[in-house]
């Protein structure tokens, strides 16, 4: 899915910054993606509320400038364009 001026969010941007959220780590993040079962709706759901929750995370926060550095640009455009998808999803 492309969004904000072509920025494209596809599941390796979500298999990247997923895991930020507390309550998911990499496994947890895989299994969202890729579910063993297509037709699991609660995981589905599941997958839609973690998207709206990493579309109220701040790029200019912790973790990112827990080292004392400004995020990157692709970072920053990658977190405008999850939070159209998530503000949409919301919605």
């Amino acid at each position: 899915m492309s969004l904000n001026h072509g920025q494209c969010i596809s599941t390796f941007m979500l298999e990247r910054y997923l895991p930020l959220l507390d309550n998911l780590d990499q496994d947890a993040a895989r299994r969202l993606l890729y579910p063993d079962d297509l037709q699991d709706v609660p995981r589905a759901i599941e997958l839609l509320s973690a998207i709206i929750a990493i579309a109220k995370f701040n790029p200019a926060l912790p973790p990112f400038t827990s080292l004392g550095c400004i995020p990157d640009v692709n970072v920053v455009a990658n977190f405008e364009a999850l939070q159209v998808l998530g503000f949409t999803l919301e919605c």
